[in-house]
């Protein structure tokens, strides 16, 4: 379970410094923090976001509600 985490937690930190970096994002997006941890990224505004924590454990969701 440890293996898995720590290899999830490689692979997203190498997309995100992979990621080109960009001052804003476009008018369509918003910024969005992700708690506790202050990571950011770019939500489009019509998509719901929802977090969750317990224990070492992180969530994130973003949701397209029709």
């Amino acid at each position: 379970m440890k293996a898995m985490k720590a290899t999830l937690t490689a692979i997203i930190l190498a997309l995100a410094v992979s990621a080109p970096a960009a001052d804003a994002p476009p008018t369509e997006f918003v910024t969005q923090i992700l708690e506790p941890t202050g990571g950011k990224i770019s939500r489009p505004k019509n998509w719901f976001y929802h977090e969750g924590h317990h224990g070492p454990v992180y969530d994130w969701m973003l949701i397209l509600l029709c």
